[in-house]
């Protein structure tokens, strides 16, 4: 039986942090400045859908992106 994802972002996030040149490490850095109790681990689990993602985490995320949060929304992959 597939597993759902706990989240339709995870990918996004992964492509957008990849083009910034950011590792989940600095990333979680940078979650963890604006409020967000974030570790590599974390992000990981959000990049491969494991983990849910509430929508003041999106808006944080997509700020630190460079990218709004309707973007990190990656309907076609869902």
């Amino acid at each position: 039986m597939p597993t759902k994802n706990a989240n339709i972002s995870g990918l996004a996030v992964k492509r957008y942090r990849e083009v910034l040149g950011i590792s989940q490490k600095d990333f979680a850095a940078r979650c963890e400045v604006q409020g967000l109790a974030f570790d590599r681990d974390t992000v990981a689990k959000i990049e491969r859908g494991a983990r849910f993602v509430k929508d003041s985490e999106l808006v944080t995320m997509a700020r630190i992106l460079e990218c709004s949060p309707h973007d990190l929304l990656d309907w076609k992959d869902f």
